[in-house]
C-alpha cells in the first residue's frame, strides 16, 4: 500500500510541473492550483498510510508475541 500511496504522489509531482506549462496543458484542465492542491491531498495519504502501517506493525507484533 505505501508504494502505491508514493507512486501517487510522484505522479501528482509530474503532473504539477506540467500544469506549469499553461500554454499547452492548461486547455486539458491542468490548472497548477488544483494540482497543488491534490498534491498536499496526496501527502497527507502518504503520511496517513504510514501511520497505519507503524500501528499494523505494533498490533502485529504483540498479536505474535
Amino acid at each position: 500500500c505505501q508504494p502505491a500511496a508514493e507512486l501517487i504522489g510522484f505522479r501528482m509531482g509530474e503532473l504539477r510541473g506540467l500544469s506549469r506549462w499553461r500554454a499547452r496543458y492548461h486547455g486539458i484542465g491542468l490548472d497548477e492550483p488544483l494540482i497543488s492542491n491534490a498534491t498536499e491531498k496526496a501527502g497527507m495519504l502518504l503520511v496517513q498510510v504510514e501511520r497505519f502501517m507503524r500501528v499494523l506493525s505494533s498490533v502485529l507484533q504483540q498479536v505474535c508475541l
